[in-house]
């Protein structure tokens, strides 16, 4: 009888393995970080500001940021509004916009 018993265990041990494999699998990058994701558009450093600011999201100052994506030219770097309750970005291109997607994380 005690043979069995190992066996049903087992295969609960396999089951609970394979819930919790796919629903690891399912998480986003946002349940992952304490993160936002926001969308601009940076103006060109020929724009009288060629800085802009978004409120920040969190909870805390960030310490990290990502450029999802990117649409048109420019050097999209970190501007010098960084607190906990704004951030901003600046452009390094002389003349182009860029349109883009910035995950920012604690």
């Amino acid at each position: 009888m005690a043979q069995f018993s190992i066996l049903e265990q087992l295969k609960k041990v396999s089951d609970i393995t394979k819930e919790l494999s796919t629903r690891l699998r399912a998480l986003t990058f946002g349940d992952n970080f304490d993160s936002f994701e926001v969308d601009i558009i940076v103006p060109g450093a020929a724009a009288p500001n060629n800085e802009i600011t978004t409120r920040n999201q969190l909870t805390v100052v960030p310490t990290r940021y990502i450029i999802a994506s990117q649409e048109g030219g420019g050097l999209v770097t970190k501007g010098s509004v960084w607190n906990i309750n704004y951030i901003s970005f600046k452009n390094a291109s002389t003349s182009e916009d860029a349109k883009i997607k910035i995950i920012v994380m604690r």
